[in-house]
């Protein structure tokens, strides 16, 4: 793939994300298809490319988060990920306390309980 390919897809992708809006007046309208309906004040999640032609005509503004916030929310789902599918899998061991946060260890633990109940609810007491 050409570095023009690479960049096309690049800017296409980062188009097609979503980004926080605020409306500066009550809104309804369509954007080439896509149906955009906000009250003045009420924020809301649009396709970037969507966001930046309401933005060029002074309908909204758009909140982006810092690039900071961004990766450390990013860090947490992956984090959150990892603890829930190994708190679905099997109890808390030592080792894998010792190397959870104190936070950590109490959203395993819940996670662990709520899945025991869900498979209970869903299977009953079989084993």
């Amino acid at each position: 793939m050409e570095l023009e390919d690479v960049v096309k897809v690049h800017s296409v992708g980062y188009g097609l994300e979503e980004v926080k809006v605020e409306f500066k007046h009550d809104l309804k309208m369509d954007v080439s298809g896509v149906k955009i309906e906000g009250k003045e004040s009420e924020i809301m999640n649009i396709p970037r490319w969507v966001a930046e032609i309401l933005e060029s005509d002074k309908h909204i503004i758009i909140h982006e988060e810092d690039m900071l916030t961004e990766l450390l929310n990013e860090l947490v789902r992956i984090r959150q990920g990892k603890i829930v599918r190994l708190a679905d899998s099997s109890a808390l061991t030592s080792d894998l306390s010792s190397k959870l946060s104190v936070e950590e260890e109490v959203y395993y633990n819940e996670i662990h309980k709520a899945s025991l109940e869900f498979k209970k609810q869903v299977v009953g007491n079989k084993k």
